[in-house]
């Protein structure tokens, strides 16, 4: 990923979900303010692990044209405890890799990162407690 350019359209690949998704070149700001490229190649940006991307064609207009790419997706039941413990077990991989930085930026980002998936994990974990019982 760090040679991935975020001003032009492209298919991404999530590894934490396992989804491909269309980026959008309105996002490039975003993505320069707020991504972690890890020396292995891999993206941290927006509760998501990018680790693959594939140009594509330019967009019309060049603005998304749905729901912006993002950790929170209709999701089967079953799945959401197993997401919760992924995204606990990367943010404690995230606070790790930071702690072996030296660089102020990148120490603050990866733990913002491990913040937000601690979060995300725990909506999923309210969600599923709130939609037991419920009929499916």
């Amino acid at each position: 990923m760090q040679e991935f350019d975020p001003d032009h359209p492209a298919k991404v690949h999530d590894a934490l979900n396992d989804r491909i998704f269309v980026w959008h070149p309105a996002w490039a700001d975003s993505w320069r303010e707020n991504a972690f490229v890890a020396s292995d190649g891999l993206a941290y940006w927006d509760g998501l692990i990018i680790d693959g991307w594939n140009p594509i064609a330019a967009l019309a207009g060049g603005e998304p044209s749905g729901p912006r790419p993002g950790p929170f997706w209709v999701m089967r039941p079953a799945d959401r405890l197993r997401r919760a413990r992924e995204k606990r077990d990367l943010a404690v991989r995230l606070r790790q890799l930071a702690r072996d930085l030296s660089d102020e930026a990148s120490i603050n980002l990866l733990s913002r990162h491990a913040d937000n998936l601690e979060a995300e994990a725990d909506l999923l974990e309210r969600t599923e407690a709130s939609d037991e019982g419920k009929p499916r």
